[in-house]
């Protein structure tokens, strides 16, 4: 009769690869009349803002609103800016139930905006909605055990991952800020994004401070001129983290879900109130990397052991960050005065490389870039920057996964020769990379009532290949590896060609 040696489970969680799903978001709006008339619409924005997700079975559940930013000529010929809000949602299969952890992600891919009357706007967007998805795996493999007599194994270590655990707390920014020695009329667009400055783990919390930058482009009330002012609002933020301990590896998000901007009141002739209100999402994953010893080979000097072998495939987790600094020249055309230049920076992919241990990072930088022409007409032209950067990963692997963004973290632009000019971008690319590992194990060994063929009694010298493994050399010849090992004073892998005492 067989008797199975003993096996055993292993949990781990593993990065998926990205999924993704289109939405189309259009709606008719009615501009108040307190907004003057449209006659020329220059530029539309449309603002992906994610609201919530719920995971439920194999399917992720998204919520959110595009904010859809008009900048346009009115009748009486000066430029002047709208914001709408269109809600929509959107779902998307990862085909596997055994979810457990989800990042979204939204951007968009089109818009379109027509003015249907002076007073009516029509905005079409296409968004496409990412999802970087954990899972729980489980993998079976022979258990390593030094009770199973005249039974030898040869063990070695794959790394996993686990998540410790998650959590979101939302985060609620509202500032006044007094633009000084200027009188705003009205407010055209503006931008926003967040830098982290600090982040720390105190007794099961995790506590993360930043600036909300806000940079908002206004006219001018007397002269109509366009002028923009930047304001930064530092926040510090709690979060209860259950389990975490100096050994996790963090991952936090910040997610811009919901930003006003308004005129709030004229204080005097010289100085201006403007009221933002941020909603923000604030998310952090814990997550731990473990060793799993495992049974790669296994041989009986008594019986023979019917095997059978699987590829296993483990992820490990590590965090990576560079900086990016861009400074390139963009043609844009004849111009009178360039005005604004705004920035959305993206990932267009990554690539791992098992020789050098890296992710290789490319994407672009997309620059808007806001002019008056040389005949006094406004407009807009975008310009994609491209970039490449190399990011060291600490372990290495057969393949990677990267989870990674770019936070801008400035932007300026310097004016050249009246058709270019210099845009300069300083960012960070930050986020996880899962590594993954892969190794033949045992997942079922026997032992059979089959007695090992005994070799001759005496001795054999076997003459060995440097990098040969002493315990594939021990299985050929049904001996203990160990013995082996202390008879030729030697390693498990051979330093040099030599001759093996048997």
């Amino acid at each position: 009769m067989n008797i199975s040696l003993e096996k055993e489970n292993f949990k781990s969680a593993s990065f998926l690869r990205r999924v993704y799903s289109e939405t189309p978001v259009e709606g008719e709006v009615i501009v108040p009349d307190y907004y003057p008339g449209i006659m020329r619409v220059v530029k539309t924005e449309a603002i992906p803002y994610i609201r919530s997700k719920e995971i439920r079975e194999s399917k992720v559940y998204i919520e959110g609103n595009v904010c859809f930013r008009v900048l346009y000529i009115c009748e009486s010929g000066k430029i002047n800016g709208y914001s709408t809000a269109i809600p929509f949602s959107q779902n998307i299969d990862i085909k596997t139930d055994t979810i457990i952890s989800c990042f979204v992600e939204a951007k968009t891919v089109y818009v379109n905006t027509r003015a249907l009357n002076p007073q009516k706007l029509y905005f079409k967007a296409n968004i496409s909605v990412f999802a970087d998805c954990i899972a729980e795996t489980e993998q079976c493999a022979v258990k390593n055990s030094e009770e199973s007599k005249n039974v030898f194994m040869q063990t070695d270590s794959i790394e996993t991952f686990n998540v410790v655990c998650e959590t979101q707390k939302p985060l609620r920014l509202t500032d006044d800020i007094s633009v000084d020695s200027k009188n705003v009329n009205t407010i055209l667009r503006y931008d926003s994004y967040i830098i982290e400055t600090e982040r720390k783990s105190v007794n099961g919390k995790i506590i993360v401070k930043g600036d909300l930058i806000l940079k908002i482009l206004y006219t001018e009330n007397e002269t109509s001129e366009i002028l923009t002012s930047t304001h930064k609002s530092s926040f510090s933020h709690i979060l209860e983290m259950k389990d975490i301990d100096e050994s996790c590896i963090f991952d936090i998000g910040y997610d811009i879900s919901d930003m006003s901007v308004s005129l709030l009141s004229n204080s005097s002739e010289t100085s201006s109130e403007i009221t933002f209100d941020a909603e923000i999402f604030v998310t952090a994953v814990a997550y731990k990397n473990k060793k799993q010893t495992v049974c790669l080979d296994a041989f009986s000097t008594d019986k023979e052991l019917d095997i059978s072998t699987s590829e296993m495939i483990a992820q490990n987790i590590c965090n990576v960050k560079k900086e990016i600094s861009v400074r390139q020249s963009a043609d844009i055309g004849e111009y009178a005065k360039v005005h604004d230049i705004s920035v959305l920076p993206e990932i267009e992919n990554a690539d791992y490389y098992t020789e050098n241990g890296s992710m290789n990072i490319k994407g672009s930088m997309v620059c808007t870039v806001f002019f008056t022409d040389t005949e006094g007409d406004f407009t807009t032209c975008e310009r994609k920057i491209p970039f490449e950067l190399q990011m060291p990963v600490k372990s290495g692997g057969a393949a990677a996964i990267s989870k990674c963004i770019i936070n801008l973290e400035a932007c300026a632009f310097v004016e050249k020769d009246g058709s270019s000019i210099e845009i300069r971008m300083d960012a960070v690319c930050v986020g996880t990379v899962s590594v993954l590992n892969q190794k033949g194990v045992v997942t079922n060994a026997e032992i059979t009532d089959s007695p090992v063929q005994q070799r001759n009694s005496g001795i054999t010298i076997y003459y060995a290949d440097k990098n040969e493994n002493v315990f594939s050399i021990a299985k050929r010849y049904s001996v203990d590896p160990q013995i082996l090992k202390t008879v030729n004073e030697i390693n498990d892998v051979i330093d040099n060609k030599r001759a093996i005492i048997i």
